[in-house]
């Protein structure tokens, strides 16, 4: 009798074990036929077609996922400094917080079972983590062709999700209104300079950087030629910034940014500031923090950078 009720415990875990197993998402066979083939920077991967579970590291694909009617697909976002037009997003319950930008959670994000994972150039390093909980893209910008790395990435969503037609419709709407503001501006004598500001110190942004279609796409002439790309932008002082004496002040508060607080102009415009050219004639811009820091790349934040732009002469 002890023996078969040994058999019958044994029996008994093993069928307990398999409809454990059997409860589990199956692991996701991908094919030609229900799948594309993306190639990236950091590897070549096949992605499902219509992913019915995404997670997203990048604000410019979040901004876009949500012009293209595709938010119902989201199951986890990090919802630590979102841009503020974003914000509906962050109060979503049914999303979840899967950390933030910089340190993902990735017992969060293996839970979920994510059928598709797309990160920004800041999740670059933490790839092959990610990559090993489901197919994983990247949103790539290319800094010198800013609006064809844009055009490159909606269109690849628009393959992904089957909807190539509404996203190559909502482009040309984009291009429309980047056309708009781009012909608002006359000008080939005012020249321009763009800062970022961080905790008192100041780094410039010049031509082919992640801020520099100001002069790439709107032609505003810089009043620093050749600035050296760099992605955290060349150190300067606010004595080089009164030197060069710009005609035009572009400023991207980065504090403002990940803070959610207002700009900081008392600690901004100083008194070297205030001897440009572009302080003294009302020209310092204030660039939308969130939206350039945090969601570049996006359909609507191109759009609000591009307005800001054109309306600044």
């Amino acid at each position: 009798m002890r023996i078969i009720s040994t058999i019958h415990l044994l029996v008994f875990a093993i069928l307990t074990v398999a409809c454990n197993d059997m409860a589990k998402k199956p692991k996701l066979e991908l094919t030609e036929d229900n799948s594309i083939l993306i190639k990236h920077q950091m590897d070549e991967v096949r992605v499902p077609l219509n992913p019915e579970r995404v997670i997203l590291f990048d604000f410019g694909a979040l901004d876009s996922f949500d012009e293209l009617g595709l938010s119902k697909s989201l199951v986890g976002l990090p919802k630590h400094t979102m841009p503020k037009y974003l914000n509906k997003f962050k109060e979503d319950t049914s999303i979840k917080n899967v950390g933030n930008l910089m340190e993902p959670n990735f017992q969060i994000i293996n839970e979920l079972e994510p059928d598709l994972i797309i990160i920004g150039l800041r999740q670059v390093s933490d790839y092959k983590e990610f990559a090993a909980i489901a197919p994983t893209i990247i949103y790539e910008l290319d800094y010198e062709d800013y609006i064809g790395s844009v055009d490159k990435n909606v269109k690849q969503i628009g393959k992904i999700f089957q909807i190539q037609d509404q996203a190559n419709d909502r482009l040309n709407k984009l291009h429309e209104n980047l056309e708009h503001e781009k012909n608002k501006i006359d000008n080939d004598t005012l020249r321009g300079l763009i800062v970022m500001y961080n905790d008192g110190k100041f780094s410039a942004y010049g031509k082919g950087s992640r801020f520099g279609l100001v002069h790439d796409f709107f032609n505003i002439p810089a009043v620093v030629e050749n600035l050296e790309v760099s992605r955290h932008g060349n150190s300067i002082s606010t004595e080089f910034i009164q030197e060069h004496n710009p005609d035009l002040l572009y400023v991207l508060d980065r504090n403002a940014a990940i803070t959610n607080e207002d700009i900081h102009k008392e600690s901004i415009e100083n008194n070297l500031i205030k001897q440009t050219a572009a302080y003294k004639n009302g020209k310092i811009v204030y660039l939308s923090p969130d939206v350039w820091y945090l969601s570049g790349g996006g359909i609507k934040s191109l759009e609000i950078m591009a307005k800001e732009v054109g309306s600044s002469l």
